[in-house]
């Protein structure tokens, strides 16, 4: 390789480490979800941001509870393959009467999930994708 071809494959790399050291400031006004759980072939983080208590289920059994986190303080509960039956999941969200507030099929094709639950709904997304404005400053009954 000549001098000028090192001198641009030193610039690119700057390029790529500037882009990447800047943009976790870019985005949510608040903290992300916790980092992904390693090992597993698929997984759905869920976080309640400002939203009331619900039941998560999968395949029709209650896998857990989550409370609502406006400042994200604690560990995102997380539903993993290495802890719930093979997929397809189906997974329901649950209110505290029983409604049901949200429902998706899980097929671990198109990558990692996460579960938003919101003042304002639940919602489905990727991994890693912005939950939106910043948190109410109290969590919904």
């Amino acid at each position: 390789m000549g001098r000028r071809a090192n001198s641009q494959l030193l610039r690119g790399f700057a390029l790529a480490f500037l882009i990447s050291a800047c943009a976790p400031a870019v985005g949510s006004p608040h903290p992300t979800t916790a980092a992904p759980p390693s090992q597993v072939a698929f997984f759905i983080l869920i976080s309640n941001i400002d939203g009331p208590v619900v039941d998560i289920e999968v395949n029709g059994t209650i896998v857990l509870r989550s409370t609502c986190d406006p400042l994200a303080q604690s560990p995102v509960p997380e539903i993993t393959t290495a802890n719930r039956p093979p997929l397809p999941w189906v997974v329901r969200v649950l209110g505290a009467d029983g409604s049901v507030l949200g429902t998706w099929t899980e097929r671990g094709d198109i990558g990692p999930r996460t579960i938003f639950v919101r003042a304002d709904g639940v919602r489905e997304d990727a991994y890693g994708a912005n939950p939106g404005p910043a948190p109410a400053p109290t969590c919904s009954p």
